[in-house]
């Protein structure tokens, strides 16, 4: 079982070279199909109160748009170019267009036949239209595959090597498990790590994540179970600061939250995770 198609959404030339690189990365694992993803999206437009705009402002606000994403979507083809000239495994660039202001369905319908999904995280920052920045939780709620999001400053040489697995028994986190299985078997160690746990009585707390490290053993993965108290951090800090501690350089972890009349509910901890996240973390609904 190896990743063989992987789609890297690139939503601006600004976070494109991280997203690739991660994508590169993966793809170099196992020769996969690297598919780089442009979607050029409908003109979107804020109405205040006293706000109006005339044929010509329009016509100039669309100009405006186009331009900007004919120039994305050139430096982006240019970084795309490059790496299929210096890269052994396949590498392409789709461009999408779409009348809707959110990219999200269109990157949907690219990402949905692949086996990986990967692209820039948006949570928290603050230049980033909030609808824009939730493209990747949608991406995790909606698509079906594994999302790796891709923080803002990750240079890291190395993915995948070291990974620590947020585990909890829940469905989110077995699935995420597994979804990340191809990576889990080529790292050199895996961490399957509880925050606080609570079993039933007499249970020993330090085995809460034995059984689930047994199973992924049993595929050939180098795991080790582990617990963490998170004491006065949230879930979030505390996962973030055992990966610190084991010098991982991956998440895996799942991603909680449901589409409900079509308002995103993010779980707290896979939002505060997004938030704070400061390596690349792999993450499953």
């Amino acid at each position: 079982m190896a990743y063989r198609t992987i789609v890297a959404y690139l939503p601006d030339a600004d976070s494109a070279p991280r997203t690739l690189k991660a994508a590169a990365v993966l793809a170099r694992k196992s020769n996969a199909h690297l598919v780089g993803l442009y979607v050029k999206t409908g003109l979107r437009i804020y109405f205040a109160g006293s706000s109006y705009y005339d044929v010509g402002m329009l016509e100039t606000m669309m100009e405006d748009h186009n331009a900007r994403h004919e120039e994305q979507s050139a430096k982006i083809r240019d970084m795309v170019n490059e790496m299929a000239k210096a890269e052994t495994f396949p590498c392409e660039l789709h461009i999408s267009e779409t009348v809707k202001t959110d990219a999200t369905e269109a990157v949907l319908a690219h990402a949905r036949p692949a086996d990986l999904i990967v692209c820039p995280n948006g949570a928290g920052d603050k230049q980033i239209d909030p609808e824009d920045a939730d493209v990747p939780v949608r991406l995790m709620l909606e698509a079906g595959r594994p999302v790796l999001v891709v923080p803002a400053g990750w240079n890291g040489d190395t993915l995948g090597e070291d990974i620590t697995l947020a585990y909890n028994g829940s469905r989110e986190a077995t699935r995420a498990a597994f979804d990340a299985l191809p990576l889990l078997k080529e790292a050199k160690e895996v961490h399957a790590v509880w925050v606080d746990p609570t079993l039933a009585r007499d249970e020993d707390l330090t085995r809460a994540a034995d059984e689930i490290a047994v199973t992924l053993a049993r595929h050939g993965v180098k795991i080790a179970a582990e617990t963490e108290a998170s004491g006065d951090n949230s879930i979030a800090r505390a996962i973030i600061a055992r990966a610190r501690d084991n010098g991982s350089d991956m998440i895996v972890m799942g991603a909680y939250g449901h589409m409900r009349l079509r308002e995103m509910i993010f779980g707290g901890t896979s939002r505060e995770i997004l938030n704070l996240l400061p390596l690349p973390a792999l993450m499953s609904h």
